[in-house]
This record gives C-alpha cells, sequence and structure tokens, in this order.
C-alpha cells in the first residue's frame, strides 16, 4: 500500500499541531511498514484544494489510499494506528464543528483580567 497524505492549505499556513499530526502519521505508516508520499495544495477554496489533491492520488497508480490531514489538526499517533488495522476501504474519523462561543469567551476574559482591563 502506498498512501498520499494529502493537505488543503490556505495562505502557506499549518500549525504546529498539524507538524504533530504528519509526524504522528508518517510514525504510524512507518511502523505498518506503508510507503507513503504527502502533497499539499495552497488556496483559498478548499473544495478545489481536495479536488485537486484527489487527482493528485489518482494521477499516480502506486497511491492506494489518501490520507487527508488538515492545516490546523492535532491527531494522535494512536488514531493513525487504530484507523490502518481496520483494513478497510474507507475508514473515517469524527471531530467537532469549530467554533467559538462568543458569551463563554467573554466570561473567561471578564475572569482572567481586573476589570480596568476587560
Amino acid at each position: 500500500m502506498h498512501v498520499l497524505i494529502a493537505t488543503p492549505t490556505a495562505s502557506q499556513i499549518v500549525t504546529t499541531a498539524y507538524t504533530v499530526s504528519l509526524i504522528n502519521a508518517t510514525r504510524a505508516l512507518h511502523a505498518a511498514g506503508l510507503d507513503y508520499h504527502h502533497a499539499t495544495f495552497d488556496g483559498a477554496d478548499v473544495v478545489l484544494a481536495r479536488n485537486y489533491l484527489a487527482n493528485e492520488a489518482l494521477r499516480k497508480p502506486e497511491t492506494s489510499a489518501v490520507l487527508w490531514i488538515d492545516s490546523d489538526m492535532l491527531i494522535p499517533q494512536e488514531v493513525f494506528a487504530r484507523m490502518l488495522r481496520f483494513d478497510k476501504p474507507f475508514v473515517g474519523v469524527a471531530y467537532s464543528e469549530r467554533s467559538l462561543d462568543m458569551e463563554k469567551y467573554i466570561e473567561m476574559r471578564k475572569l482572567a483580567l481586573p476589570d480596568d482591563q476587560c
């Protein structure tokens, strides 16, 4: 099996969490004895980026799987190992939708700062 690790990016930015995830993924793939390569596509349109990367996988006959890692995700190494153990044609994991509870944020900021700084 040869895996494409695919990452859509915006403004050519990745986070520290993503870097840890990429290292975790390569360690898990190496431990499983699998070959891999990495590709990114930068742009504001994530749909276009994902389509480009999917086509990248289809253009290379040696690619038998695609591992999507978003540029801001933190994924523990064990998650990759567990996904590989499923040995299924399609495996995914759920992650929570990103959102900011502004009321909770403001409440926490007030608790953290003196009144004259809020």
